[in-house]
């Protein structure tokens, strides 16, 4: 009886024994099959990456990309070889032969062909030259030439007359990939493995094939055709058959053409080492060709594209007018017309304001302007002088305004040369009249010549007949930065150019930017062709933990030259105060933002807004969310949702906290919205 007792336990262990074994056999092979995926998968990266690389040294070496291989030939030649607008396989695979890769690197984990889709066509990249944008001129604010070479490629030029947008523009979305919701158009290319199910894929051996393609309806099946959007998606679960249209499994590498032409030094560039300015001429027959629906003085425009700048109108409130013309003493120039004016003119009793735009790439440093209608109206008995602003911009932030008034007497047009401190450059330049000399009187003129040029050209002057210079050029002014700050004191910097006449020098200064006092720069006069120079100012007297803007300036025979804005922020005080900290700009479109910060109150309950505008100046002030911090609450994040905003355009916020103790504010951050549509 013993013994049968003993032979059943054993019996029972063995069976013990079994089913452990067979359970660590299970999950043993759970784990080998997903260590298996893993490898695969990372294999698969690896290999989609090295195609990437290969592709973009391709590009680099031949300005083009190669056509997909054939899926069913093992030559991993483009199909066909050198440049074309038409491939003959484009649901093919990657040309390994081509790209100068080994045939296992055109493979995924899984041991199948990748999937190669390139932008062809017409104008795609697969042309001569088809990826090359290195005569897309950056400078330019609008086209010289509307029209682009066969192929929709940049033409040459001196300097070259097109802009990246029409090379792009001319291509649409190019290829686009729906990347995990979000749609992603402008990519030259994108790499499909068809996962570990290999739907679709093609066999490494060319001869085998091709897969069984996925179902039909679903965006695996997409991923195999040679056009359509490419998909993007978490990987379906385990359990859903491959012929389920809701399967997948693909694996998709993509880059933009953005990405491509910039990785293979290819991408657009200023031209600015041709030191071609760019100058145009505003008569009556080359304004009516740039606005061929223009009616009197009225050119019908809200924009005007000539000499490669961009032009617009605003008047006192900012909003979009269109661009005026009036000829008077026989010479032709733009202005502002509509919201009030019936006149072709620029009028400062209507704020009315020229914007000159040059594309992002420009360097260029100095602008002479000529200008018609801008008088000494009156000698006697007080001498009436018409005044003109003339302010530089660099991505949407100011760099130097310019004030000068009118030194022409006679009835003829006047011009003058602006520059920047060396080496500053400007893409931007606004032209505005303001109230007169004597007795506040209106100003108005036309701007009848423009002309940019980089700080190497040696001459830059307008061809205007008859146009009286200026006795002496506005000075340049940059304000630079502040340091040995303390809660009281600060020491600040800036640069300061005579342009060739005596120049006194000092520093604006004050808690907001209407500048209520005003120091002495050291040195504070530099004495004519003194050129570039250093200068500096103590300041005392200040308020703790408080910020203050100050701008150099320069003032001088040729007029009133002010930098930009800089601030800085004073040392602590002896007491507590609200601690706070910008953060980031998010959820950015064309016409909204939401604005981040934290905020201690740090023992005092604390109130919190958001100061913001177009410049760090700012202008507005938007309550925050939470609006009051709690005294100890600790450090808080705070937002602000902001709408209303203008498309493409540079603001800027900091925060801002008030409490019993007194106000702090935070460093300034800038974003700008998203493009124009």
């Amino acid at each position: 009886m013993r013994r049968r007792s003993e032979q059943g336990l054993a019996a029972a262990a063995i069976v013990v024994i079994l089913i452990v074994v067979a359970v660590a056999l299970v999950l043993g092979r759970r784990f080998v099959t997903v260590e298996e995926f893993l490898d695969q998968h990372a294999a698969t990266e690896a290999n989609l990456q090295r195609v990437s690389d290969a592709l973009v040294s391709f590009a680099s070496q031949n300005q083009r990309l190669p056509c997909p291989a054939s899926g069913t030939a093992d030559t991993g030649l483009e199909d066909p070889p050198g440049p074309t607008a038409t491939c003959n396989s484009p649901d093919g695979v990657v040309p390994w032969a081509a790209l100068a890769l080994r045939r296992d690197h055109a493979l995924d984990g899984w041991g199948r062909r990748i999937s190669y889709r390139v932008f062809s066509g017409p104008v795609g990249f697969t042309q001569d030259r088809g990826v090359n944008m290195t005569n897309c001129n950056t400078s330019l604010g609008f086209p010289l030439d509307m029209a682009l070479d066969p192929g929709g490629l940049c033409k040459t030029g001196a300097p070259p007359p097109n802009m990246p947008m029409q090379f792009l523009g001319a291509r649409g979305n190019m290829l686009v990939v729906e990347d995990t919701g979000t749609t992603r158009s402008g990519n030259a290319f994108v790499l499909v493995s068809h996962g570990r199910t290999g739907n679709g894929a093609f066999q490494a051996e060319g001869a085998a094939g091709r897969t069984v393609l996925p179902a039909n309806a679903g965006r695996e099946y997409t991923n195999t055709q040679a056009t359509g959007t490419a998909w993007i998606l978490p990987r379906s679960d385990p359990a859903t058959p491959a012929s389920d249209p809701t399967h997948f499994d693909d694996v998709v590498s993509y880059m933009t053409a953005a990405d491509l032409v910039a990785k293979a030094k290819l991408a657009s560039r200023s031209w600015a080492e041709l030191n071609i300015p760019l100058s145009a001429v505003f008569s009556l027959p080359n304004v009516s060709a740039a606005a061929p629906g223009r009616s009197g003085e009225n050119t019908n425009q809200a924009f005007l594209g000539m000499g490669g700048f961009l032009i617009l109108g605003t008047d006192s409130t900012f909003a979009m007018r269109n661009i005026g013309i009036r000829t008077e003493d026989g010479i032709s120039g733009i202005g502002v017309i509509g919201g009030g004016s019936s006149a072709g003119d620029l009028n400062s009793a209507l704020g009315e304001r020229l914007f000159f735009l040059l594309g992002s790439g420009s360097e260029f440093h100095k602008m002479d302007i000529a200008l018609n209608r801008f008088r000494v109206v009156d000698l006697f008995p007080i001498r009436l002088e018409e005044r003109a602003e003339v302010t530089f911009w660099r991505g949407g932030d100011l760099l130097q305004t310019a004030t000068v008034t009118s030194w022409v007497e006679p009835i003829q047009p006047a011009r003058c040369l602006f520059s920047l401190v060396s080496p500053g450059v400007f893409d931007r330049v606004d032209i505005r009249p303001i109230p007169r000399t004597g007795d506040g009187g209106q100003t108005t003129f036309t701007v009848a010549e423009v002309k940019a040029c980089t700080e190497a050209t040696a001459s830059c002057t307008v061809g205007l007949a008859g146009a009286l210079d200026c006795p002496a050029r506005p000075p340049s002014a940059a304000s630079g930065a502040a340091d040995a700050i303390t809660a009281t004191t600060a020491t600040v910097r800036g640069h300061a150019s005579d342009n060739g006449a005596a120049t006194t020098v000092s520093f604006d200064h004050g808690t907001s930017c209407a500048y209520p006092s005003n120091t002495a720069a050291s040195p504070g006069s530099l004495s004519a062709g003194a050129g570039k120079r250093a200068v500096t100012a103590s300041l005392s007297g200040l308020a703790c933990n408080t910020t203050y803007y100050f701008r150099t300036k320069a003032v001088s025979a040729g007029g009133v030259t002010t930098g930009n804005d800089a601030m800085f922020t004073t040392g602590a005080c002896a007491f507590p105060m609200p601690i706070v900290a910008t953060g980031s700009a998010s959820a950015i479109t064309q016409t909204s933002v939401v604005l981040h910060a934290t905020v201690n109150a740090n023992g005092a309950d604390s109130t919190v807004t958001f100061d913001a505008g177009s410049s760090n100046c700012y202008g507005s002030s938007i309550p925050a969310t939470p609006g009051t911090v709690g005294a100890t609450a600790g450090t808080t994040s705070v937002s602000a949702a902001v709408s209303g905003l203008s498309c493409g355009s540079r603001y800027h916020f900091r925060v801002r906290a008030v409490s019993a103790a007194g106000t702090t504010t935070g460093s300034d951050v800038g974003f700008t919205t998203a493009a124009c549509p």
